[in-house]
């Protein structure tokens, strides 16, 4: 998303791409508008911020185990 947007990619067409690389179940459109604004205002980190709220339960082991 970052990449496309600093190339003036409409979020809607970066959207249609994420779809037919990824198939249908991949973010909203207004999830990816929303970060194609935060890009447009100056951030830089790809990476979800911290927020409060319930705690994940993913944790190394399960990935691994998961991964097998």
């Amino acid at each position: 998303i970052k990449f496309l947007n600093a190339q003036s990619i409409a979020p809607i067409e970066i959207h249609r791409q994420l779809c037919r690389v990824y198939g249908p179940n991949v973010m909203s459109k207004q999830m990816v508008r929303r970060w194609c604004r935060q890009f447009s205002a100056g951030r830089q980190s790809v990476h979800d911020e911290k927020r409060s709220g319930r705690p994940s339960i993913i944790t190394d082991d399960l990935v691994e185990l998961v991964s097998r």
